[in-house]
């Protein structure tokens, strides 16, 4: 009787991946809307545990980790999560795609209306039906969300930002806030006070001292509550894509910094190829072109296939991979300052006259930093003894995180508490 009923399970789970596939194509069929509604409940992820306040989240990428620290580590909170590329996917239908860029959405009264009926229509009863106290995603200025606020307003729940920027080793991150788009949303948390006062400065309508706090970053709790193991993987490239880095410098550095990133790459690989009793990982981003762009430097070296020792990614958790690898690569990457809280060494590329600052940032606060400029120098790194060094408290990596007391995911809670009570009153 137990194995049917665990077969019958099984079955389900099976015929449940088509579902939301199912509803889509009746959707085309018969173009009844509450089909795209039912669609996102099937899609919406539930965590097992149910606590006292529940909420919504738009997932998207590293988000993801913060809502699954905060499910884990809070004690009155729970959140599921629909990805937000299917509410934008469904948004787009409703709307019929008319809404393209942000000027033209604010100068069109017809097009804000469509957009918060749909937005309404297509939310509405999820949150009424699972009785969620308040709605959270990682940013503001996304096109198709602009009328979440309605939505809320509308069922008197708050509509809070976790701002998933700003853990940046640039001088900088003001420079990629979109200054046009208002903020609308009841509540912004960010990571650390350096972008709680970028915001502030950069005099974004709706953003005031009032309405933004910093509190942590929830999925570095992680960190602070993780137990040690040893590693399993002699380094970890967490791979970077030279396309996304030069917009943070100088457009004298494009080409010599797309040209070293490449460099930085084929070394690894090298060292991979030389070093065949090791194990090795490079981690792309999810988006296909991030893996592809590694895919392409491994064909253009003429290797037939993936050397057997080097694992080639998009979807291995980042901590657990920094955990059991014994050295950590990147560039520009917040991997590298969750990589010095785990007390990892780290090796970044470096490039004469452009990386100086965060050179000079990175060194500050891991002190088993290694700076990569040319060719054969992971071989050297790798498998040369360095000098342990301690690790220790910074100001500059406090300024980072904010709290090092792994206790971000309670910060961020208890403001979700406080945002779900004033609105009660």
């Amino acid at each position: 009787m137990i194995l049917k009923m665990i077969n019958i399970k099984k079955q389900f789970n099976k015929h449940k991946i088509f579902l939301p596939i199912i509803l889509l194509f009746l959707y085309k069929l018969t173009r009844i809307n509450l089909l795209l509604t039912l669609r996102l409940k099937t899609l919406t992820i539930h965590p097992k545990k149910l606590k006292k306040y529940k909420g919504l989240a738009l997932g998207r990428s590293i988000f993801n980790e913060d809502v699954k620290a905060i499910n884990t580590f809070s004690d009155s909170i729970t959140i599921d999560t629909i990805g937000m590329s299917y509410v934008w996917e469904s948004l787009e239908i409703l709307t019929e795609k008319k809404i393209n860029d942000i000027q033209s959405y604010y100068n069109n009264p017809k097009l804000i209306d469509l957009l918060k009926k749909s937005t309404i229509e297509l939310l509405e009863s999820i949150i009424k039906k699972n009785n969620y106290k308040f709605i959270i995603t990682c940013n503001y200025n996304y096109l198709l969300l602009q009328e979440l606020h309605s939505l809320s307003k509308k069922l008197s729940i708050p509509y809070i930002v976790l701002f998933k920027e700003g853990v940046s080793f640039n001088k900088k991150i003001s420079k990629n806030f979109q200054k046009e788009i208002p903020f609308k949303a009841d509540k912004l948390i960010t990571y650390n006070n350096f972008v709680r006062n970028d915001l502030i400065k950069s005099k974004i309508k709706g953003i005031t001292s009032n309405n933004i706090v910093a509190r942590g970053v929830p999925r570095f709790d992680f960190i602070f509550n993780v137990t040690k193991i040893k590693p399993i993987f002699k380094a970890t490239l967490f791979s970077p894509y030279p396309f996304d880095k030069i917009s943070f410098y100088s457009n004298e550095f494009d080409k010599k910094l797309i040209n070293i990133t490449k460099e930085f790459h084929i070394d690894f690989i090298n060292t991979v190829l030389d070093n065949t009793k090791e194990d090795f990982v490079i981690k792309t981003k999810s988006s296909s072109h991030y893996k592809n762009y590694v895919l392409d430097i491994i064909r253009e070296k003429k290797i037939s296939e993936i050397p057997k020792n080097l694992i080639i990614t998009s979807q291995m958790n980042a901590q657990d991979l920094m955990l059991k690898s014994e050295f950590i690569a990147g560039f520009n990457s917040t991997t590298l300052l969750e990589a010095t809280l785990m007390k990892k060494t780290v090796i970044s590329l470096s490039l004469k006259n452009a990386t100086e600052y965060q050179d000079t940032l990175l060194s500050s606060i891991n002190p088993q930093s290694l700076f990569w400029t040319k060719s054969s120098m992971f071989n050297k790194f790798l498998f040369t003894k360095h000098e342990k060094k301690s690790f220790y408290q910074t100001k500059e990596l406090t300024n980072f995180i904010h709290t090092d007391k792994g206790d971000s995911c309670k910060q961020v809670e208890s403001e979700i508490i406080k945002s779900i009570k004033e609105m009660a009153t």
